[in-house]
């Protein structure tokens, strides 16, 4: 189902802790939502009551006919809207219960979105943000109208609901923190400010490349690797491999003695950087 899986993704995008504005529109037999997801994201965005929204909208499908817009204006902000009415016998169809809707001109990004919902949009997400949505139609579901009642089973959370949004929270957090830092180091080097950036990248990688000096040693064991080697696998001597060997290996800056744990490490360093 289109809607369900538009309205999954809406809330995804709020337990990752993007920012959202809400309006809900009641009409004489329809009920118009319309959701605006902008390019903010904080780690402590407050969601929770706008995830109760989507989640009690994603129970009462099967009691309406719903009809499912979304498109991406020039702003990178997501609009998505959904309409609701009560199904009638017509709407009815028989073994699917699916019904078709006219395709609609797609219209301009740049067109606003009424409250009404009249028009059809591409659904588009930013690329910074989530993995591109596949649900780029307008669909309809209908029921049977003799099973139209309110849904008693919308409860609020239980612990363990609670517990499993706290370590939604949590994981958001974190690599809501990882991704900042990344692109603020991304951007340092791109500046050429490579002291700054340097310093960043290996502040958060200091902990994983002691450990891996304290177990398998600072120095290769054995013979050392070759030039030819290290071309091989890609290495190139630049100026933050001698930032890493003096910050770490107290100066020794020859990567033929190098172990592979620490190079593993390193090309990931260089990866946050974008020097891979």
């Amino acid at each position: 189902m289109v809607t369900k899986s538009r309205l999954d993704w809406v809330l995804q995008q709020l337990l990752l802790g993007r920012q959202c504005r809400c309006r809900v529109n009641s009409h004489a037999g329809k009920i118009t939502v319309h959701i605006v997801l902008t390019g903010t994201v904080a780690s402590d965005m407050q969601n929770s009551i706008p995830m109760f929204l989507i989640q009690g909208l994603g129970k009462c499908l099967e009691q309406y006919v719903t009809v499912d817009h979304g498109h991406r204006n020039s702003a990178a902000e997501s609009h998505c809207s959904f309409v609701f009415k009560l199904p009638t016998t017509s709407d009815s169809v028989e073994g699917a219960g699916v019904a078709a809707v006219p395709e609609c001109p797609a219209q301009s990004q740049e067109q606003g979105m009424s409250s009404h919902v009249a028009d059809d949009y591409r659904f588009d997400v930013p690329d910074t943000l989530a993995d591109e949505h596949p649900c780029e139609e307008r669909s309809v579901t209908a029921s049977d109208p003799k099973r139209l009642r309110l849904d008693e089973s919308i409860q609020p959370p239980n612990e363990t609901e609670i517990h499993w949004f706290t370590l939604a929270d949590e994981q958001c957090r974190v690599y809501n923190q990882h991704w900042r830092l990344h692109a603020h180091a991304r951007r340092c080097y791109a500046a050429r400010n490579y002291d700054e950036a340097f310093d960043m990248v290996t502040n958060e990688y200091a902990d994983k490349i002691r450990a891996i000096d304290g177990l398998c040693g600072k120095y290769r064991t054995g013979a050392h690797l070759s030039w030819a080697q290290l071309e091989q696998r890609g290495f190139k001597k630049t100026a933050f491999f001698d930032y890493c060997c003096k910050r770490f290996h107290r100066g020794s800056m020859d990567p033929r003695g190098k172990s592979d744990e620490f190079y593993e490490v390193f090309v990931d360093m260089q990866k946050v950087i974008g020097e891979r």
